[in-house]
């Protein structure tokens, strides 16, 4: 099957079953498609400008697998718009809260999963970010996670010090705003930072712009708030707390693969497969491992699904 046929057959599978539902002042954009007789279930936790249209194919292959999948558009981004005063939601892919997202992931996966169902977690980059807060959390009833490229930290080194300089500038005001540097309308081009397959890089902005969907690119001051706090939990606080498969890019420039590797050392999480947490170095692939050329990719699928099957 062609990239183009495998996209088609998701999209006539997946967006006739595209909802909204409005929760806690957000109405939030999100498709289930259940697998007949199956009572596991997949949440996918989309990435940093991403939607989830990205996630098409990789849908795919999980309900061919026999999973349940259960996907969304976190709070603003995609088509999910938050009608919450602080979130102000003028602007794309705001983020005000990793903790709001989690609480996001939690209450859309009790309203809408089976409790009589497993549930397994994918998420990419900033999804990660989002899954790790969750999990640290509260107990939830997530069996386990894949983590994919796991944004712990970014991997431009300067932006440690200018995320401090940032905190220490917001302190000055008497009521907490954002200052919206470099934001404007993302645009990206196919090159070898995400990903070395052209084609799939090429095939999700065609459905993005089909559908309209917008991201904002750029730095926020609240985004920068949020992820120097969150990366300060993770070098000292964050554990996790359910099985874990991390799966790294040997050709990582968006996050930090330093700090994953600082993460899983002092977790003592090794390449060992019989242990209930391990992760995995993905050769030659770039940043978005789910949108990599198929040499790389057959492999990480078939990685993922020995994990999420193996007891």
């Amino acid at each position: 099957m062609t990239l183009d046929e495998k996209i088609k057959k998701a999209q006539s599978i997946i967006d006739p079953l595209i909802k909204f539902v409005y929760l806690n002042k957000v109405l939030f954009r999100y498709a289930y498609v259940k697998k007949e007789n199956s009572n596991k279930t997949i949440i996918i936790v989309h990435g940093k400008n991403e939607s989830l249209e990205v996630y098409y194919e990789l849908a795919l292959d999980f309900y061919q697998k026999g999973y349940s999948v259960f996907l969304f558009d976190q709070r603003n981004f995609g088509m999910t718009k938050s009608y919450n005063r602080e979130d102000d939601s003028n602007f794309l892919c705001h983020i005000t809260s990793y903790d709001k997202m989690a609480d996001d992931l939690l209450n859309l996966m009790e309203i809408y999963i089976n409790n009589n169902d497993e549930i397994f977690v994918f998420a990419h980059s900033l999804g990660c970010a989002v899954t790790l807060t969750l999990i640290n959390k509260i107990k939830t009833r997530i069996k386990k996670v894949v983590m994919s490229a796991p944004f712990f930290d970014s991997s431009f080194r300067p932006i440690k010090f200018f995320m401090k300089f940032c905190y220490f500038i917001q302190n000055f005001y008497k009521k907490p705003t954002d200052l919206f540097w470099f934001q404007k309308e993302a645009s990206y081009r196919p090159n070898e930072r995400y990903t070395n397959s052209i084609e799939r890089f090429n095939k999700m902005e065609e459905i993005k712009k089909f559908k309209k969907l917008k991201h904002q690119g750029g730095v926020s001051l609240s985004w920068i708030k949020q992820s120097l706090l969150y990366t300060q939990k993770v070098e000292n606080n964050y554990d996790l707390t359910v099985p874990t498969f991390i799966c790294i890019a040997e050709k990582e420039n968006v996050v930090s693969n330093k700090t994953i590797f600082n993460f899983i050392k002092k977790l003592k999480i090794t390449q060992n497969k019989e242990k209930s947490s391990y992760y995995a170095i993905f050769k030659d692939s770039h940043h978005e491992i789910y949108k990599e050329i198929d040499k790389i990719r057959n492999l990480y699928l078939q990685e993922i699904i020995y994990f999420l099957q193996k007891e």
